[in-house]
C-alpha cells in the first residue's frame, strides 16, 4: 500500500512539472527536433531516387532542374534544420535518450544518468555473452550507487555467406546472423574471489539428449569446470572458473544457487564474475529506453508515460540483480 501511495506522489509531482510552461518549451522543442529528423530520414532517399531519375530521362535539363531545387528547397530547409539544432545535430536516440529520458530518470533517482552511447569492453562481453564478431552497445543506464550498478543494450551478430540459385547461376550473398538482443547488467560485488567465473545456461539436445551449450564459449585455457551435488543445477547451466576454491565459496551458497535455478537456464541468462565486477546478460530479445519512430508517437510523447514505463524497467533492472547489491 505504501508503495502505491509513494508512486502516486511520484506521479503527481512530474505531472505538475510535465504542465509547467517552461517544460513544454522544452518539449514542443525535442518534438520539432525529432520529427525533423524523421522527416528527413523518410524523404532523403526518395529525393535522391527521382533525382538520379532526372537526370537519366532528361539529362542536361535534368541537371539543370535538380540543381535549381538544390539551391532553392534543399539549401534553404538545410539551413533551418541546423536553427532547429542551434548548429548540433543528433539523432532521435540520442534526443530521447538523454534530453527527455535523463531528465526524467532523475526524478527517481537523483544521482543516476543514462547516456545514448557508451557500454563495457569487448573482452568483457566475449566472456558473458555468446560467441559473436560485432558488438553494438546502446543506452547506458547508471545508477552511480553504492553498487556501482549498471546495464545498457547490446546487439550483437556475425556475418555468414550464403549462395542461392538465380536462375542457371549460383550466386554468393552475406547475411546478418542475430547472437544476442537484450541487456547486460553489471555491478561491485562483495567478493574474495581471485580470477573469474563463468556460468552459463545449458538444454538437451531433443533426440540424442546431449547437453547443448548454445553458442556461449566452452572450457577455455586455464578454467575448470564445477560440478554442484544437484544433478538438476549440472543439467541447467555450466560453472567454469579460474580459481576452484574462491569459486566455490562465492557461486555455491544457497541463495545464489537459488537465483541461478531461477534465472539461468529459464531465461537465457549467464553471468560473468571477475575479481569484484559481476557481468549478467540476458537475452531478452527487445531493447529498453527506445524512442518512438512514427509522426504520432513523437507527437503523444508524455512525461508522465514515459515515467511509468521507466519507473517499471527501474525496478525490474533493481529487482533482478537485489541479491547481489551492496546495501548502502
Amino acid at each position: 500500500m505504501d508503495n502505491n501511495r509513494d508512486f502516486d506522489r511520484e506521479i503527481e509531482r512530474i505531472r505538475a512539472i510535465e504542465n509547467t510552461k517552461e517544460y513544454q518549451d522544452r518539449l514542443n522543442l525535442l518534438r520539432n527536433q525529432m520529427s525533423n529528423n524523421l522527416f528527413w530520414k523518410r524523404a532523403l532517399p526518395i529525393v535522391a531516387f527521382f533525382a538520379i531519375f532526372i537526370i537519366v530521362q532528361f539529362k542536361v535539363y535534368g541537371a539543370i532542374a535538380v540543381a535549381l531545387l538544390y539551391f532553392f528547397v534543399y539549401l534553404p530547409q538545410s539551413k533551418k534544420r541546423k536553427q532547429l539544432f542551434n548548429g548540433k545535430q543528433r539523432t532521435n536516440e540520442e534526443i530521447f535518450t538523454e534530453d527527455f529520458l535523463d531528465p526524467v530518470l532523475k526524478e527517481i533517482f537523483p544521482n543516476a544518468s543514462l547516456n545514448y552511447h557508451g557500454g563495457y569492453p569487448i573482452d568483457i562481453l566475449k566472456f558473458s555473452t555468446p560467441n559473436s564478431k560485432i558488438y553494438n552497445q546502446f543506452c547506458l543506464l547508471a545508477f552511480n550507487d553504492a553498487s556501482d550498478l549498471t546495464v545498457c543494450n547490446l546487439h550483437s551478430y556475425h556475418q555468414e555467406t550464403r549462395t542461392r540459385t538465380v536462375g542457371s547461376s549460383t550466386e554468393t550473398y552475406t547475411v546478418d546472423v542475430t547472437d544476442f538482443d537484450g541487456q547486460v547488467f553489471s555491478l561491485r560485488v562483495a567478493s574474495n574471489l581471485n580470477g573469474y567465473i563463468r556460468v552459463v545456461p545449458t538444454k538437451k539436445s531433443f533426440f540424442l539428449k546431449r547437453e547443448v551449450q548454445h553458442n556461449y564459449p566452452k572450457l577455455l585455457q586455464g578454467e575448470v569446470k564445477i560440478d554442484t551435488e544437484d544433478i538438476n543445477h549440472n543439467e541447467n547451466y555450466n560453472i567454469y572458473c579460474t580459481d576452484e576454491l574462491s569459486a566455490r565459496k562465492f557461486s555455491l551458497s544457497p541463495r545464489v544457487l537459488e537465483w541461478f535455478d531461477n534465472n539461468i537456464s529459464q531465461n537465457a541468462v549467464s553471468m560473468f564474475v571477475n575479481n569484484d565486477r559481476l557481468y549478467i546478460s540476458l537475452n531478452t530479445k527487445y531493447f529498453l529506453f527506445m524512442p518512438p519512430t512514427s509522426f504520432d508517437q513523437i507527437k503523444q510523447l508524455s512525461m508522465v508515460e514515459e515515467y511509468k514505463k521507466l519507473r517499471m524497467a527501474v525496478d525490474y533492472i533493481r529487482n533482478f540483480t537485489k541479491i547481489f547489491q551492496i546495501q548502502e
